[in-house]
């Protein structure tokens, strides 16, 4: 473990860079690995390399809990998409779409240099962190706001995989979704937020600024944004004929949610099977 830790000093922070392409290479197999899988894996890696390349690093302080935070979220993300992958809601999907796994290479590719572009950028603010020796207001902040996201969004996940369990083929309209319809894609836009919002007073220029917001900013409107109005579509779809869904639809916004929940009393009937 020393001769490792010596290494990851050696070449930090540039080594975050080959680590998170060795996992995000597997996008060449089918490219939703890299933003699954690989994701996950990253985020871990990437809170593990900056405690081996801190030894000495307080696992309490700014950039040791913000470490611990990554490291969370990734084993969290990962342990779900492993124990989704058997679902029978989530294969029938995955056979449906046989797209993806005949993507041109060339395409993966260019998926993949951006994953790694992404997911790297992603430590900036772990970098950064070390230059928060002390709590202030926004490296507060940023903190309860990443913990309330990371919580927020495995509940989120909970609350949907456990109505599928029940019934895979009916909208989850209850627990978190009453806030929004997509609660688990705003609450990791909130971890994100946290994240660079933690190291805030350790941005001494516009460059560490703008590295460490390229992350947060990519996931909002470039992954989870678009993430959520796909899978809206495929809802209207699967669930046009549902009249508790289209009232639930009607009266709950997509992805910021108005706290307090605008739909509380749906009917108790069984909600149509989609097709």
């Amino acid at each position: 473990m020393q001769a490792v830790s010596e290494l990851v000093q050696a070449h930090w922070p540039w080594i975050v860079v080959p680590v998170n392409a060795l996992f995000v290479s597997s996008g060449l197999i089918d490219f939703r690995y890299a933003v699954s899988y690989g994701y996950s894996c990253c985020m871990i890696s990437n809170g593990l390399l900056n405690f081996l390349a801190h030894p000495e690093m307080d696992p309490f302080s700014v950039s040791g809990l913000l470490s611990i935070g990554y490291i969370l979220f990734g084993a969290r993300l990962f342990g779900f998409l492993y124990n989704r992958r058997g679902k029978e809601n989530f294969v029938q999907r995955m056979l449906k779409n046989t797209s993806h796994p005949k993507m041109p290479n060339f395409v993966k590719l260019m998926i993949i240099l951006n994953c790694v572009g992404v997911f790297s950028a992603h430590s900036y603010p772990l970098q950064i962190s070390h230059l928060v020796t002390d709590w202030n207001l926004t490296s507060i902040l940023g903190t309860v706001m990443w913990s309330i996201g990371f919580f927020c969004e495995a509940l989120a996940d909970w609350q949907k995989q456990s109505s599928k369990d029940i019934d895979p083929y009916a909208p989850v309209t209850t627990g978190l979704y009453r806030l929004c319809r997509h609660p688990n894609y705003f609450f990791e836009i909130v971890m994100h937020y946290g994240f660079f919002l933690t190291s805030f007073s350790g941005y001494n220029t516009w460059f560490d600024f703008a590295i460490s917001l390229l992350a947060p900013v990519f996931m909002h409107f470039g992954v989870l944004n678009g993430a959520s109005k796909r899978l809206s579509q495929t809802q209207n779809k699967s669930y046009a004929e549902n009249e508790e869904f289209v009232k639930y639809r009607d009266s709950t916004p997509s992805l910021i949610p108005v706290f307090g929940g605008l739909v509380t009393d749906l009917p108790k009937t069984k909600s149509n099977r989609s097709q």
